[in-house]
């Protein structure tokens, strides 16, 4: 999906960074490199070898697939 055609887009954004930004203090024993958005709604960040990259991940993506699927 090209994200520049997102409706709301600017909402979705913002609600990526905020994400970003709560999992970088939530895990900052376990992230290497913070998570940080490169490109639109592309983002990169590093974890360590022994970090809790479930519930990261899990953190990550579940507020994007509800994001997904709200219907209004």
């Amino acid at each position: 999906m090209d994200s520049k055609n997102i409706e709301h887009r600017q909402e979705v954004q913002t609600n990526l960074l905020n994400t970003l930004d709560r999992i970088n203090s939530k895990y900052c024993q376990s992230i290497v490199s913070k998570f940080k958005i490169t490109l639109g709604d592309e983002f990169e960040g590093l974890m360590s070898v022994n970090a809790d990259w479930i519930c990261i991940i899990n953190e990550l993506f579940f507020p994007c697939i509800q994001q997904r699927f709200d219907l209004e």
